[in-house]
Parts: structure tokens; C-alpha cells; sequence
């Protein structure tokens, strides 16, 4: 239940630092922000705020936050400004936990990692999510939180739809959105992303409640 915690915790935070930093940055830049969601699902809790408002969901893993059509019309150094800026908060918090090289380290390798475990979730990947979370009892539940944000931050900059990194790119080809390819390579894209994101949900079940000797 304690590994539980961890991952529900720091999904939560991990979500929290990068939204509300995108949101705010976009807000610094001139582009209006209609909603900051997070997590999914039906919200449970509405706050009308300013200059956005903020919903939370009942599903605590993510979350978005939705701009005004203004946002699309903007040059693409400001949109990756305001996207990217998001997962480089959390690395920043995570920075003076792990130390800047061990955190550096942790997101290049977290790459590979996060789809190696996806294509083996019950052994590979149910073994990384074991080993993060054994952090929490032979250091602290501090450094094994920042290093699983690290290890998310790095598959959600990964270049697929639905992801930080995926946002990147469509954004590049924004100018694009009339043709015909553009809504099928996002639907198409959309497909990896997720059968990644279940094969991660399945490691971790297999990690906290059915180990593997």
C-alpha cells in the first residue's frame, strides 16, 4: 500500500508542478487559459479562480490544461515555451533532491526505460517499478518520489500524441491542420501512447500485488 501512496503522491505532484507551470508561463506570455485540469475524469472539485480556473478529477494520473484558439495562432517558440516548461519545473524540483547529474542521468536512461518496460511489464518493467519503489525504505520517500518523476517526466517526453513530447511536434506541423493527415496521424499516434500507458499500469499491479519470484 506504501508504494501505492508513492505513485498516487507523486503523480499528483509531479502533475500539479507541471500544469500550473504551463499554465502560469502561458498566462506570462499573453495567451489566455479557459481550465486547468488535474487528473481525469469527472471532476470532484470545481474552483473558479483567476486567471484560470481549476478542476480536479477523480482518476489522479495527469491531467491538461486548455487554452483559448489563441494559443494556435502564436509563434511556434512561444507554444514549445509554454509546453516545455512544464517538465523542465519538475526536473528543477527534482534537481536539488537527486543532485543535477544523478537527475540528468535518471532522464536520459529513463527514455529507453520507459519503453523496455512497456514491452516486458511483467518482468522488466514490473522489476524497475520494484526497484524505485524500494527507494522510499532504504533512503526516503522524498528521493523516490523525485526519481519516479523523473522516470515520468522522461516518458512523457517521448514524441507521441497524447504526451509532452508528442505536443511538440504536432505543434510544429500546426500549420498543417487542414490536411488530411494531420487528424490521422494524431488518431494513429494516439494508439502507441496509450498500449504504452497500459503496459506501465500493468507493471505496477504486478509490482504491488502480484511479484514475480
Amino acid at each position: 500500500m506504501d508504494g501505492l501512496v508513492l505513485i498516487i503522491v507523486t503523480f499528483m505532484a509531479a502533475s500539479f508542478v507541471q500544469l500550473t507551470t504551463q499554465a502560469v508561463t502561458a498566462t506570462i506570455v499573453g495567451i489566455r487559459v479557459e481550465k486547468m485540469s488535474l487528473g481525469f475524469g469527472k471532476p470532484i472539485i470545481k474552483l473558479k479562480a483567476r486567471p484560470f480556473d481549476i478542476h480536479v478529477g477523480w482518476i489522479p494520473t495527469g491531467g491538461s490544461v486548455n487554452f483559448t484558439s489563441d494559443f494556435d495562432s502564436r509563434r511556434l517558440s512561444t507554444r514549445w515555451l509554454v509546453i516545455l516548461s512544464g517538465p523542465l519545473a519538475v526536473l528543477a524540483c527534482v534537481a536539488p533532491v537527486l543532485g543535477v547529474q544523478r537527475a540528468a542521468w535518471a532522464l536520459a536512461v529513463g527514455f529507453g526505460q520507459s519503453i523496455d518496460g512497456a514491452l516486458s511489464p511483467l518482468t522488466e518493467g514490473a522489476a524497475m517499478v520494484t526497484a524505485t519503489l524500494a527507494l522510499a525504505e532504504t533512503t526516503s520517500f522524498v528521493e523516490a518520489s523525485a526519481l519516479l518523476s523523473t522516470k515520468l517526466t522522461a516518458f512523457n517526453l517521448l514524441p507521441l500524441p497524447l504526451l509532452t513530447g508528442g505536443h511538440l511536434w504536432l505543434q510544429a506541423l500546426s500549420k498543417h491542420k487542414n490536411a488530411h493527415w494531420y487528424g490521422t496521424v494524431s488518431l494513429l499516434g494516439a494508439y502507441p501512447t496509450m498500449g504504452l500507458a497500459v503496459s506501465w499500469a500493468i507493471a505496477v499491479f504486478v509490482a504491488l500485488w502480484w511479484p514475480v519470484s
